[in-house]
């Protein structure tokens, strides 16, 4: 007998499409707790992954993983094309999916596309069988990546990714303090209006914005391992549990004590 580990389990998917993107197009960053490719069908996208950018072109895929801050842009003064697939995953080994980009060949890409054509089918007849094909072939696709390629990191290496990522190496070296953005701009060698110029630029949110999103992030995290709720707030440099639990809301749609309770450890759905 021979038993099947599946490395790699699809058990939903949150969106599936293929669009064309005009050459102004910028989606401001978000977080979210299930896993998202993009993949490059035509022309240049730049990429923010936590305290990484990249620039995409076209063949190339990346993969975010749940809770990682992630946004895209046109670049180069493209119009891209691109597929962008959201889902649930569960497996035994995800491999290197998050370790960089991958550039991905003609037989993977028409996986990719039968997937995305599949779940409009599933959409449009509730067919549980389309479903169950569309995420066949997407995890074929991941288990080919994780067999057969290295992850070319290609992470963007001139001034404004580099300080970019220098602020955010700051934001998690600091996350337990309350830091106010004059204090992260000393601190990172930059002058108050630079950094919110870089941070803007490539991240599509504010700086404190970004800055309390990690930290109740973090606050997630420690509320799965049982610290206690009253000491998350000064662990995490809030200035007074009732502004904690003001942003905790603002980001979960939930109070923490709501969230504990409704969760009791798991991550926050």
């Amino acid at each position: 007998m021979l038993r099947i580990k599946r490395r790699v389990n699809i058990e939903a998917f949150f969106s599936a499409f293929e669009r064309s993107f005009d050459k102004n197009f910028s989606f401001e960053g978000e977080r979210h707790n299930f896993w998202e490719l993009v993949y490059v069908v035509d022309g240049v996208i730049g990429a923010a992954e936590d305290d990484k950018i990249y620039k995409l072109q076209k063949g190339d895929i990346i993969f975010h993983m749940p809770m990682e801050f992630h946004r895209l842009w046109a670049s180069d003064g493209t119009s891209p094309r691109a597929i962008i697939l959201s889902f649930s995953l569960s497996g035994t080994d995800f491999g290197v999916l998050d370790k960089g980009v991958f550039n991905i060949s003609k037989e993977d890409e028409a996986l990719l596309k039968e997937a995305v054509r599949h779940t409009g089918l599933c959409r449009e007849y509730e067919d549980s069988q389309e479903s169950q094909i569309a995420a066949l072939n997407v995890e074929r696709l991941m288990l080919n990546i994780i067999k057969n390629q290295t992850p070319d990191v290609r992470q963007q290496k001139t001034k404004g990714p580099l300080n970019y990522s220098r602020i955010i190496n700051v934001m998690n070296e600091n996350i337990e303090k309350n830091l106010c953005a004059e204090e992260i701009a000393s601190l990172c060698g930059l002058s108050l209006s630079n950094l919110k110029k870089i941070f803007k630029n490539y991240s599509g949110v504010g700086v404190m914005d970004y800055f309390n999103n990690l930290k109740i992030t973090k606050a997630m995290t420690m509320i799965n391992e049982g610290v206690p709720i009253y000491e998350i707030s000064d662990a995490l440099g809030f200035s007074s549990p009732n502004y904690f639990s003001e942003c905790f809301k603002k980001r979960s749609g939930l109070t923490p004590t709501e969230y504990k309770r409704r969760f009791g450890g798991r991550e926050f759905l």
